[in-house]
């Protein structure tokens, strides 16, 4: 199974994909700066996405409260209309 993981070159995006591999999925993934847009990738073809990609910096929520919202809020909403 194609399986999407955005922010995978996060740490428990790379260990995800790991446990991944070792079952036997196929994972793609998007991360900063991504070669890949999401909407180049063949939706069709993806049985589940992990939502990984967000704002997780304690600094830069306390300093920037509302990038942190719409960076984890809205690229969620993001994610989810392009599903559909």
């Amino acid at each position: 199974m194609n399986i999407m993981i955005t922010g995978i070159g996060s740490m428990v995006g790379t260990h995800m994909t790991d446990y991944l591999y070792e079952c036997g999925g196929r994972p793609v993934g998007l991360y900063f700066n991504s070669t890949a847009p999401l909407f180049d990738v063949d939706r069709n073809c993806l049985g589940v996405i992990h939502r990984l990609a967000v704002q997780s910096y304690p600094a830069a929520l306390w300093l920037c409260p509302a990038d942190t919202l719409d960076i984890n809020l809205v690229g969620t909403v993001n994610v989810c209309e392009v599903c559909q």
